[in-house]
């Protein structure tokens, strides 16, 4: 490998520009994808759940792997491998192998996400710098899926995939792994495995599992069924994608203002104001079926929702759990909160449309928001006193 793009700074920018490109490439019009293809909204749901299943039971796999051999060079043939068989899910009409390819490519891309997040934190560039390149990409990647679908073909956005997770993959062999103290690994291992029922006998612990799961429930239905709504609003695939790409640019201000907001609401106050959001969007696309209406809220909602909840939820874990057990508590949430909910809720969420319409399940989300909001002005969470995470 040349020198010069060893731990280069294009080497992350490949990295994560191309990652996070071919996330969106794959996923962000998926929805829209299965159902020209004739799958029914509840068939849609289901495959997306079980997506989830792949990735509860890869994930672990990836970890062990990346920790027993080279992280990098596991990350680079799991990107290839993904690749190949998001290739192969292009070309597939059965449900069942549908089922197959897209959750086992979905699971490898999310089972290497913990590393290359990893590696921004240890470059020799400074974490904005570097990060900022996954939500250009992500942006970027659902503006030219919306392009590809229209004026090629529906597939066609499946070879642009494949083409920028090979970049991703020649990214991360570019990067450079920190030096581990293998000694020092091994207490952190020990310290932060087996203590689940240390972990679950927290009370506080164990309703912020519930809040999360109202969160992560409403966000991940909007996220599958946002571009089915808007397209029965006669909405095109091109300009879907141009919202999604403007939802993701409204990340950027939210990760640069973070300082301004995280560190000064408490933990309660920044949960309300979530759910607020939530309650808001919903109830516009419920009962104010005006596009361009619907359109702007997604805009000035969605992502910030989104990419202030990845961030409350590190400063929420930070104060309710002590900080040995954090990393196993943020897997708990993962597991628990997030794929189990969205197994369930998927499924729940692909019937209500089927039987009734899509505004109808956008009415109820408003109500679990709403239910959201109540909780959290009833009982207040614990806030972290150590040092600003965020400055």
């Amino acid at each position: 490998m040349n020198v010069k793009f060893k731990n280069s700074y294009m080497s992350y920018l490949l990295l994560y520009g191309f990652y996070y490109f071919a996330m969106a490439m794959f996923s962000s019009l998926i929805s829209i994808y299965l159902m020209d293809l004739g799958l029914s909204a509840a068939n849609v749901s289901l495959l997306i759940s079980m997506s989830c299943l792949f990735s509860m039971a890869v994930q672990p796999v990836v970890g062990y792997l990346q920790d027993r051999y080279s992280g990098k060079a596991v990350t680079v043939c799991l990107l290839c491998v993904s690749g190949v068989f998001g290739l192969c899910f292009m070309f597939q009409r059965e449900y069942l192998l549908l089922v197959f390819f897209y959750g086992i490519t979905l699971s490898l891309l999310n089972g290497v996400n913990p590393y290359i997040e990893r590696l921004a934190t240890t470059s020799p560039y400074s974490y904005r710098s570097v990060r900022i390149w996954g939500t250009i990409g992500f942006a970027s990647g659902s503006q030219l899926a919306g392009l590809v679908y229209e004026n090629l073909s529906p597939s066609s956005v499946y070879l642009f995939f494949f083409v920028s997770i090979l970049a991703a993959a020649l990214g991360v062999s570019g990067a450079q792994e920190k030096a581990v103290d293998k000694a020092e690994d091994k207490e952190k291992t020990k310290a932060s495995n087996g203590h689940w029922k240390s972990i679950l006998s927290v009370r506080v612990f164990l309703f912020y599992l519930l809040v999360a799961s109202m969160i992560y429930a409403v966000t991940n239905l909007n996220s599958t069924y946002l571009p089915v709504l808007l397209q029965e609003e006669g909405v095109s695939v091109s300009a879907i994608s141009t919202v999604t790409f403007l939802q993701t640019l409204m990340e950027l201000p939210i990760i640069f203002l973070s300082p301004y907001y995280m560190d000064r609401l408490t933990n309660s106050q920044l949960l309300r104001c979530l759910f607020a959001l939530l309650a808001i969007q919903f109830s516009v696309y419920a009962f104010l079926p005006v596009p361009l209406v619907q359109m702007f809220a997604s805009i000035l909602t969605k992502a910030v929702v989104t990419m202030s909840f990845v961030m409350i939820n590190l400063k929420v874990v930070s104060a309710i759990v002590r900080p040995q057990y954090q990393l196993s508590a943020l897997t708990l949430v993962s597991a628990l909160s997030k794929n189990l909910t969205t197994i369930v809720m998927q499924n729940i969420g692909g019937n209500l449309v089927d039987l009734f319409s899509t505004g109808t399940l956008y009415a109820i989300l408003a109500g679990i928001s709403v239910l959201g909001l109540v909780i959290t002005i009833l009982k207040k969470l614990p806030d972290h006193t150590g040092d600003a995470m965020f400055s």
